[in-house]
C-alpha cells in the first residue's frame, strides 16, 4: 500500500502540526508494511520567522499548494491514501484523504487568534473536515468537538491520542543538575503562560526553597512578554527562558522535572 504524507506544514515551524507529521512519518518510515511517500516544501521556501517571507509562503500554500499542486502530486505518485496531518485547504487528489485535527481551537476560541489568523484557520478546519474520508482526532473531545461544530458530518472520526518520541533516557544531566519546574509551550496568548508566572509568583512568596522555573518554547505571535511580567512579579532571577529546543533536550527536561506546569 502506497500512503502519502504531506510534510508541508514543517516548511513552518518545527513544533505543534509539525512536531506531530515528523513523529508520524517516522513511525510510519518504521513500520515495514506500508510504501511512504513524502509530501512537501522545498526547503528553500522554509519560512520559520515572522514577517514577509512567511506571509507569502502562507498564502502560496493556502492558495496553490494545498488546493492544486499537492492533489496533483498524489495522482502523480499514484497513492492508494493521501494524509494531511492537519486540516487544510486541499484539492481532491484522487485517493481516500484521511485528514488530522489536533483540536478545534480556531472555532472554540477566536479570541485568541487575530482576525485575519482566526478566519485563515477556521476555513482550513472547515473545508479539511468536509474534503475528508476519514478523520483523526488526537483526544475524545476534539471528536465531539468537530460533530458539534459540523452537525451533518458523516465523515467517521476516529480518536487516536498520542505516544510521544522524547527519549527519558536522555534525562541524566538534566536529573542531575538542581532541581526546576517546567513548562512548556509556545509564547502567545493561548498557551496562557503569564498565568503560569503569576502563579509561580504566589507559590514562591510562599516557598522561598522553591525551585526555579524553566519555560520552554519558541517565539510565536502576540505581545507576550514573560521576562518582564517576571520582573513585575519578583521572580525574574528565578524564571530561565529556554526557547526553541531539540527532542533530545525536550525529553531531558521533561524527565528531569520536580513538575509540569500546563495552564493552557
Amino acid at each position: 500500500m502506497r500512503v502519502g504524507l504531506d510534510l508541508s506544514i514543517t516548511a513552518f515551524n518545527a513544533a505543534g502540526n509539525a512536531r506531530y507529521a515528523r513523529c508520524l512519518e517516522a513511525a510510519l518510515a518504521a513500520g515495514g508494511d506500508l510504501e511512504l511517500v513524502r509530501f512537501e516544501l522545498p526547503a528553500a521556501l522554509r519560512a520559520s520567522a515572522a514577517g514577509a517571507r512567511r506571509k507569502a509562503l502562507v498564502l502560496y500554500w493556502e492558495f496553490v499548494y494545498a488546493p492544486a499542486l499537492l492533489p496533483l502530486l498524489a495522482r502523480r505518485a499514484r497513492v492508494d491514501l493521501l494524509h494531511c496531518p492537519l486540516p487544510m485547504p486541499v484539492g481532491a487528489p484522487g485517493c481516500p484523504l484521511v485528514v488530522t485535527a489536533l483540536d478545534a481551537i480556531p472555532a472554540l476560541f477566536p479570541h485568541w487568534f487575530t482576525p485575519a489568523m482566526g478566519l485563515r484557520l477556521r476555513r482550513w478546519l472547515r473545508l479539511g473536515v468536509l474534503a475528508a474520508d476519514a478523520l483523526i482526532t488526537i483526544s475524545n473531545r476534539t471528536a465531539d468537538d468537530l460533530r458539534r461544530l459540523f452537525p451533518g458530518l458523516s465523515t467517521p472520526v476516529y480518536p487516536v491520542l498520542l505516544g510521544s518520541f522524547l527519549d527519558a533516557a536522555a534525562a541524566g544531566p538534566a536529573a542531575a543538575g538542581p532541581p526546576y519546574l517546567l513548562c512548556v509551550g509556545t509564547l502567545e496568548p493561548r498557551k496562557n503562560l503569564a498565568r503560569a508566572i503569576e502563579a509561580y509568583a504566589l507559590l514562591a512568596r510562599a516557598r522561598p526553597d522553591l525551585p526555579r522555573l524553566v519555560v520552554v518554547g519558541g517565539q510565536g505571535w502576540g505581545d507576550v512578554n514573560l521576562v518582564q511580567l517576571a520582573a513585575q512579579h519578583g521572580v525574574a532571577d528565578r524564571v530561565e527562558l529556554a526557547g526553541f529546543l531539540s527532542d533530545a533536550d525536550l525529553g531531558a527536561l521533561y524527565a528531569g522535572a520536580e513538575l509540569l506546569i500546563y495552564p493552557s
